[in-house]
């Protein structure tokens, strides 16, 4: 049995199981739904990593206090 015979048959199964998610991401995916969701959430997400290195500067005493060490100026 090759893996497109076993890929058919797992999508027949999965439809006749499922068939309310497998309409609605057929339709997702025919109106790029889907694919314009994820591109958001990767931009909301790469938008969100200058944070990490923003914040702990501007902020050193609640950093200090999260990792467990005294360091520069709150070392008082």
């Amino acid at each position: 049995m090759s893996w497109k015979e076993r890929l058919r048959g797992l999508h027949v199964r999965i439809e006749g199981r499922f068939p309310v998610v497998t309409e609605l991401t057929g339709r997702l995916l025919s109106t790029n739904l889907l694919d314009g969701a994820t591109r958001l959430a990767s931009r909301a997400f790469l938008a969100s990593v200058p944070l990490l290195f923003a914040v702990p500067p501007s902020h050193p005493r609640a950093y200090a206090i999260s990792c467990g060490r005294r360091c520069g100026p709150c070392s008082a």
